[in-house]
C-alpha cells in the first residue's frame, strides 16, 4: 500500500500523523525504486494521513484523496506516471477529506493517465 499504513487494526478510523521528512525517509525509498524502475500503479490504503511539514497542507485527509501524498510528494516530487487506485472500499470522499485535492475534479487526470 501506497504509505504510511503502519496497523490493520482500525485501519478505516486511524490517523497516521507524520512529518515529510520521515516519509521522505523511511517510507518513501521503496516506492521511489519502484517509480525509477517504471511501475505502472500504486494501491493506496485505508487510513487517514496528515502530513504536517514541507510541501504538505491538505490536512488530515483520507490516502486514496490525499492531495500532499498522491499529487506533491508521488507524482509531481517522485515523478510517478502511473495509475493509483484504491484498496476495495478505500475511496473516500467525504466531508473528512474535503479540502483536500485529491477529492476534487476528476479521478482520471490526462496528464498522468
Amino acid at each position: 500500500h501506497w504509505t504510511p499504513n503502519t496497523i490493520e487494526t482500525d485501519r478505516n478510523g486511524m490517523t497516521e500523523v507524520i512529518d515529510e521528512r520521515t516519509l521522505f525517509e523511511v517510507y518513501y525509498p521503496p516506492f521511489q525504486a519502484a517509480v525509477d524502475a517504471g511501475v505502472s500503479a500504486v494501491m493506496c490504503s485505508y487510513n487517514v494521513i496528515n502530513c504536517t511539514t514541507g510541501l504538505c497542507s491538505a490536512g488530515s485527509a483520507y490516502a486514496c484523496a490525499n492531495d500532499d501524498i498522491l499529487n506533491k510528494h508521488l507524482k509531481k516530487t517522485m515523478g510517478f506516471k502511473g495509475i493509483v487506485m484504491s484498496d476495495w472500499d478505500a475511496t473516500h470522499c467525504q466531508e473528512e477529506a474535503a479540502g483536500s485535492g485529491g477529492c476534487s475534479g476528476s479521478y482520471i487526470d490526462g496528464e498522468y493517465a
